[in-house]
């Protein structure tokens, strides 16, 4: 009898276990754990990973962990998981449009920053470099009116005007006197520092002898004072030389003092072309 009734409590006992693990499966079974709660994990620790991105939108970020913290506990109702996957997935979009969006701000102030200084760089050469160039150009009209100065030259309205006496010339001569050049070295020199300008050069005679001995004599002195300018290096292309005969005295042809005033070459520096 005894023994029957152990037999029959074992069976029960067995029994109840076997419908203890049926229910636990049955609810086991009710359980829904949706993939696109690990998705969205892992976009949230991209993002949160990445060096660019990781602290710019701390607030937004912060949210999308919770939304998917969520979304990572196991439902019952497959509609509130599902949901909660949506909310994970939608909040981390946020935080990366979020970051991304600051990114993008900040970078376009870094490169405005950049732009703002190369153009205050470049601002400050143009101002150096025009500053300099005023003070080298004053330098070299400095330079250029001390050379005219010591040339004797005067200011007209045709430009300056070197006047070189007789003394460049034996009488009745045209070619150059040796040693009489100075002020004509000078002319070259100013010449090479003033590209721009320049030079007329005319010869003038006393009136005596005939009007067309005189007109050549003075056109072939203006042509060697012409030529040995050119010879200095001086382009011929700035250099006009003129024959003016008696036709322009500067004085008093019946003294001496007065002829020897007339007979002279005059180099007019043509102001340079504006």
């Amino acid at each position: 009898m005894n023994k029957i009734t152990s037999v029959i409590r074992a069976t029960l006992s067995g029994a109840s276990i076997g419908t203890a693990g049926l229910l636990l499966a049955a609810c086991a079974a009710d359980v829904v754990k949706d993939p696109g709660a690990a998705k969205a994990r892992a976009d949230l620790t991209e993002l949160q990973s990445d060096p660019r991105l990781a602290n710019l939108a701390p607030l937004a970020i912060h949210d999308a962990d919770t939304a998917v913290q969520a979304a990572e506990q196991p439902q019952t109702d497959p509609a509130v998981e599902t949901h909660l996957v949506y909310m994970a997935d939608h909040s981390v979009r946020i935080a990366r449009a979020q970051a991304q969006t600051k990114f993008a701000e900040d970078q376009r102030k870094m490169l405005s920053e950049q732009n703002g200084k190369i153009q205050l760089d470049a601002r400050t050469r143009e101002a150096d470099n025009a500053k300099a160039q005023t003070e080298a150009q004053k330098q070299k009209n400095d330079e250029l009116q001390a050379q005219l100065a010591a040339m004797q030259a005067k200011k007209t309205d045709r430009g300056m005007v070197l006047t070189l006496g007789d003394v460049l010339f034996s009488t009745g001569r045209a070619d150059l006197k040796a040693g009489s050049v100075a002020n004509l070295d000078r002319l070259v020199a100013f010449l090479g520092q003033s590209p721009e300008r320049t030079v007329r050069i005319e010869g003038h005679t006393d009136n005596r002898g005939g009007q067309s001995l005189n007109q050549a004599l003075s056109q072939k002195r203006a042509d060697s004072v012409a030529m040995y300018l050119t010879g200095r290096g001086v382009a011929s292309n700035r250099v006009t030389a003129i024959g003016e005969g008696y036709d322009s005295p500067v004085a008093d042809n019946t003294t001496d003092a007065g002829r020897q005033a007339n007979r002279r070459v005059e180099v007019v520096i043509q102001d340079p072309p504006r």
